[in-house]
């Protein structure tokens, strides 16, 4: 019995590696110069020449995970691991300059998501966030506009009576407590 515990740990061990550990920390690298003017400041602290370089950030990094999908397809799980898949979604997720590639990675990362590879959670942020850049109406509830008096509420949803059950669907909580937990976590810098 502890030969067949040893050999299952041994083969769960490897199932989680990576097929790409040099692409994953690449991917993980691109997502801490991403985050890192956040980790000091507040979003709405940041000047228009910190968003001007925040945004040529972002335009290099969708430059380099187009070559990286050209060459690998979706960098999921298996190639990149659950953190380096989770740093190509927000990679992507930050590419409004471009939404044809936001769409075409939402494709790619459509039939991940399908084979267990990708995030449920992550395709429907990114599905969110596309549809809202094409003016269209959302279905998740996941992208938000704060308002004037500093409340954030949710950008144009399809069929609202249903979003809750749609959020449960890829593992999102209830929009009434995500929009609570954006108000807490309003002006304060990720630590």
């Amino acid at each position: 019995m502890d030969m067949i515990r040893l050999l299952l740990s041994a083969c769960l061990a490897f199932a989680d590696t990576p097929s790409h550990p040099a692409l994953r920390a690449e991917l993980l690298a691109m997502e801490n110069v991403d985050q890192a003017p956040f980790q000091a400041k507040a979003a709405s602290t940041l000047k228009a020449s910190d968003w001007e370089e925040i945004n040529q950030i972002r335009i290099r990094h969708a430059v380099r995970l187009a070559e990286i999908t050209a060459q690998h397809g979706w960098p999921g799980v298996t190639l990149v691991g659950k953190d380096g898949a989770n740093a190509a979604w927000l990679i992507v997720q930050h590419a409004d300059h471009d939404v044809a590639f936001q769409r075409k990675c939402l494709g790619l990362m459509e039939a991940a998501v399908k084979t267990g590879d990708a995030s449920k959670t992550d395709f429907a942020y990114l599905t969110d966030r596309v549809l809202v850049n094409e003016g269209r109406r959302q279905i998740y509830g996941t992208q938000t506009k704060r308002g004037p008096d500093g409340r954030y509420r949710p950008s144009p949803v399809e069929d609202e009576k249903n979003l809750d059950r749609r959020r449960r669907s890829v593992g999102l909580m209830s929009e009434r407590k995500y929009l609570r937990t954006l108000q807490k976590l309003a002006d304060k810098p990720i630590r």
